[in-house]
């Protein structure tokens, strides 16, 4: 998550839920936003912030990094949002 947090610092992303807050952290936010806003309202991700997401997904039991490498950036970014929500499932934080 480190890797992610540098990769997307400074990337301003509107908040999943503005009128209640946001407790997402920021590189949650953004990848919320490559995955469920319209294309374009962020710019592309960049090789390094792919290669981030691919290792963050790679880094969950049960997820292979090969299997969204040429992923679109929204697929990416849904792939690491499911494997971050597996991972906290798997430790009973739900």
């Amino acid at each position: 998550m480190k890797k992610l947090e540098a990769l997307f610092a400074g990337i301003a992303a509107p908040c999943c839920n503005p009128a209640d807050g946001c407790a997402c952290s920021d590189p949650e936010r953004v990848l919320r936003v490559y995955a469920y806003r319209p294309a374009g309202m962020l710019p592309a991700m960049t090789e390094d912030q792919r290669t981030a997401c691919l290792d963050e997904i790679g880094s969950v039991e049960g997820y292979e990094r090969a299997d969204w490498v040429g992923s679109t950036d929204a697929q990416l970014a849904g792939g690491v949002l499911s494997a971050w929500q597996d991972y906290c499932r798997d430790l009973g934080m739900f």
